[in-house]
C-alpha cells in the first residue's frame, strides 16, 4: 500500500490516491509499507503499524526482522530511534506479568477469518484516510502552490 507522510501540526498519513494524486505531484515521497498488526500493550487494542518496505541497515524493517522470523508468542517489544536516526528494537523485561491482551488479539484474529482476502486488504487500507485531490487542495492549499511551481500548466480544477 502507498500513502504519504505529510507535516501539518504533527504527522498525518494519507493513502495515496494513485494516477493523479496531488502529494505525487507535489513531489511528496509515496511509501510503500507493509501494515503490520501489533498490539498496543497501554490501550490494549490492535492498531495496525506502517513498516516502510526500504530494507536497508537501520531501516525499521530491517530492525523488526529477526523478531518477525520467530515467533514472538509474549514478547513486548519498543521501538524507537536512536540519535543516528537508526530504527532500534528492545524486548522489554517483564512481559511476562503484563495483561499482553490475548482477549483482544484472539478477537482480531477471529474478525479476520470471518473475512474474505479482499475484505481483509479493505479494512487494513481503511486504517489510513484517503481523501480526494479536491479534498486535499483544500485542506492544504500549500500543495497547490508546490504543484503549480512545478507544473504551471497543469489545471488543478481538472485534477
Amino acid at each position: 500500500m502507498g500513502i504519504h507522510w505529510y507535516r501539518d501540526q504533527g504527522w498525518l498519513v494519507f493513502r495515496c490516491n494513485d494516477e493523479p494524486c496531488v502529494f505525487c505531484l507535489a513531489k511528496h515521497r509515496r511509501q510503500q509499507v507493509l501494515l503490520l498488526p501489533v498490539l498496543d500493550a497501554v490501550n490494549q487494542e490492535v492498531s495496525l503499524l506502517p513498516v516502510p518496505r526500504e530494507n536497508r541497515a537501520g531501516s525499521l524493517l530491517d530492525a523488526l526482522r529477526p523478531y518477525l522470523r520467530q515467533d514472538t508468542g509474549k514478547a513486548l517489544l519498543e521501538i524507537f530511534r536512536s540519535s543516528t536516526r537508526r530504527y532500534q528494537v528492545m524486548p522489554l523485561a517483564g512481559a511476562d506479568r503484563l495483561d499482553l491482551g490475548d482477549e483482544v488479539i484472539q478477537s482480531f484474529v477471529h474478525r479476520l477469518r470471518g473475512m474474505s482476502p479482499a475484505e481483509v486488504g479493505d479494512y487494513f487500507r481503511s486504517s489510513y484516510r484517503k481523501l480526494s485531490n479536491r479534498e486535499l487542495l483544500r485542506d492544504f492549499p500549500e500543495l497547490a502552490a508546490r504543484i503549480k511551481h512545478r507544473r504551471p500548466d497543469l489545471d488543478l480544477d481538472r485534477l
